[in-house]
C-alpha cells in the first residue's frame, strides 16, 4: 500500500545507518540524483566510483543539503519518480527512528 510521510513534529535530516538501507532499494540512482540537485558532472564522479553508487550519492546529498537532507525530501523525490517502494521504505525508517 502507498502512504505518504506525515512528519510527526517537523521535518528530519536523515539518519546515516538509514541511507545504507534506502540505497538498496533505489531504482535508477541517476534520476532520483537529478532530483535531488545534482548535476551531471556530479553524477558522472559518482558514477565513477562503481560500487555502492546510490549510497555516496544519498551521503553526499546529505552533506551537502545539511538539514535540508530530510527524510521528507527523499520521499517528496522518489515518489515523483513512481519508485513507491522505496518512498514506502523512507518514511517506515523515518517512523522507526522518530518515536
Amino acid at each position: 500500500s502507498i502512504f505518504f510521510c506525515i512528519a510527526a513534529a517537523s521535518p528530519r535530516v536523515i539518519d546515516d545507518t538509514d541511507i545504507i538501507e534506502i540505497a538498496g532499494s533505489l531504482e535508477h540512482w541517476q534520476l532520483v540524483a537529478k532530483l535531488l540537485g545534482f548535476t551531471p558532472l556530479d553524477i558522472s564522479g559518482i558514477e565513477d566510483l562503481r560500487k555502492s553508487q546510490g549510497v555516496r550519492m544519498l551521503m553526499i546529498w546529505k552533506k551537502k543539503d545539511g538539514q535540508e537532507a530530510t527524510y521528507e525530501k527523499l520521499d517528496s523525490v522518489l515518489r515523483k519518480l513512481k519508485q513507491n517502494g522505496a518512498a514506502d521504505h523512507v518514511c517506515e525508517l523515518r517512523t522507526r527512528t522518530c518515536c
